[in-house]
């Protein structure tokens, strides 16, 4: 292995199973890694790792979430534009976000359900600025939308965020709007199509597709607008998968919900 910072990452074969043979990576463009890893951020078809230099990405980035202009597909990990989530970076569907040292949010990608949030429906392979964001500390993206959680912890969603939960065409955001909450919000995930916050009173607040129970309220009804209170209390962390959420409770115990498990339950870590 070279470097310091040499990633090894398990595989998923096409018939489901997992490959425990680790995949190296070494996570820089032009040579081996002189700084550790931070951070992994894995996303629908790529996946990315900061490092002391920025943000470096590989995978099916044809999409242009690179931000530098560049459409390509590559085993080999390349940088992000300058800048370009400096201060946080997700992966969308096909689309990236991130928030500069300004603290502002950006983002790169497809475009066609505006998911860039910059009231447009044309793709961008070159960060483009959501329109009515204000400076944030986190960004997250589902499989069409994103989420921001800016500084004072209010939090405002663009792209399909709306989802009814069903076949119907899902309503559109063209530029952000705020989600209300009965109180800021202090930590921020997002699924494929649902977003949770965890606020400060460590509650847990969703909103969008229901359909597998994945706002966690005991109930498959979808909520494209208004948030509802999972229930689960004492909520120190949360991460959201596809269809599913998972929250780290104060007394080390973890409830899971959504596909695969049904209403909020227990799970053992």
């Amino acid at each position: 292995m070279r470097g310091l910072g040499v990633l090894a990452v398990c595989s998923i074969a096409a018939c489901g199973r997992l490959d425990f043979d680790p995949v190296v990576i070494d996570a820089a463009s032009d040579g081996p890694l002189t700084s550790c890893i931070e951070r992994v951020i894995a996303g629908h078809s790529a996946t990315c790792v900061r490092v002391a230099g920025g943000i470096q990405c590989w995978g099916r980035l044809r999409h242009g979430q690179l931000g530098t202009g560049a459409e390509i597909d590559t085993y080999q990990p390349q940088a992000v534009a300058p800048g370009f989530g400096a201060v946080d970076f997700t992966l969308g569907g096909r689309f990236a976000c991130g928030i500069g040292t300004d603290d502002r949010v950006r983002c790169a990608g497809k475009n066609g359900d505006h998911q860039l949030g910059d009231g447009l429906t044309t793709d961008s392979p070159t960060p483009v600025t959501p329109l009515n964001v204000t400076a944030s500390l986190r960004v997250v993206a589902g499989a069409r939308h994103a989420c921001a959680m800016t500084q004072s912890g209010d939090v405002a969603c663009w792209g399909c965020v709306l989802h009814p939960g069903t076949q119907a065409p899902c309503p559109m955001v063209s530029d952000a709007f705020a989600i209300t909450l009965p109180a800021p919000a202090v930590a921020i995930t997002a699924g494929n199509r649902h977003t949770c916050v965890l606020l400060a009173d460590r509650t847990l607040w969703c909103w969008g597709d229901n359909s597998t129970g994945q706002l966690g309220d005991n109930t498959t009804t979808s909520s494209p607008s208004v948030a509802v209170q999972a229930q689960v209390d004492d909520v120190v962390a949360v991460s959201g998968g596809r269809e599913h959420v998972c929250a780290l409770r104060s007394d080390r115990s973890v409830w899971c919900w959504g596909t695969g498990f049904g209403p909020p339950r227990w799970r053992s870590a």
